[in-house]
């Protein structure tokens, strides 16, 4: 099993690097879908470490489907320019779907190394990508969640989707649906926040209240005056509130 978990992410580790800052086309679906395969996985070692094995099941369907849509929008060319090497990408995402069915099983027989195995090599596959977090101390994979990150998080990911259906010129229901579970994510986050960031820093209650207050002011007026706001903009002011717990983003 061990050996499994370090094939595992062996493998999502080069499937990263191999995409260091992709390019257009379709750069936010395949952005979202990579960020979504960690996302899934986390979610999966919690609840592997709660032994609510049917949930963890759940999540590591969902990381497979996220494997498939990412190869779906796999870009044609880097940030840099060159040339991206399609072939080696989808080979390493065929293995990785390979291994993520092994893990299932693994789940499946109630394996008990799951949830030990993962946590640093997560880090590591982030900061492949994220080449700005480079303290372990001010960067870490939780072991356990915490519901204002679940929430903060649920913010991202819901205000990243309507971005999508923007993208496509999707002007109708689905893009003010995940405009109004933006705003709701927003309010749970105000009540519970966080006593310290994960670096140990105090962060600053009121002044992070009004800067999001500040955003979800600005989608409301999108969700009630049709104004098609520059969602553009809206995760730019987002991204600046991330840093309170992504601590080295602060140091660029």
């Amino acid at each position: 099993m061990k050996k499994l978990l370090i094939l595992f992410f062996i493998t999502a580790y080069t499937f990263c690097a191999a995409t260091l800052w992709a390019g257009e086309p379709s750069s936010l679906e395949f952005k979202y879908y990579m960020h979504k395969i960690f996302d899934s996985y986390n979610h999966a070692e919690i609840s592997h470490s709660l032994k609510k094995y049917d949930i963890a099941d759940i999540h590591l369907r969902d990381l497979e489907e996220s494997i498939a849509l990412a190869q779906k929008y796999i870009p044609e060319i880097n940030k840099d320019g060159s040339k991206l090497d399609k072939k080696l990408f989808i080979d390493r995402i065929t293995q990785l779907q390979s291994m993520a069915a092994d893990l299932r099983g693994a789940v499946k027989y109630r394996a008990s190394e799951l949830s030990k195995s993962f946590s640093q090599e997560v880090f590591n596959m982030c900061v492949t990508c994220h080449k700005g977090v480079k303290l372990e101390y001010l960067f870490r994979m939780p072991y356990r969640t915490t519901l204002f990150g679940e929430y903060i998080h649920k913010v991202s990911d819901h205000l990243d989707q309507a971005r999508i259906y923007r993208e496509r010129k999707d002007l109708g229901d689905r893009v003010e649906k995940q405009l109004k579970l933006t705003t709701y994510y927003i309010d749970l986050i105000k009540t519970t926040f966080p006593d310290a960031e994960p670096s140990g820093v105090i962060i600053d209650r009121g002044k992070f209240i009004r800067r999001i207050e500040e955003v979800e002011g600005k989608i409301q007026k999108e969700i009630i005056n049709k104004k098609k706001a520059n969602l553009e903009d809206i995760r730019k002011e987002l991204n600046t509130l991330c840093v309170a717990c992504h601590e080295p983003e602060r140091i660029k």
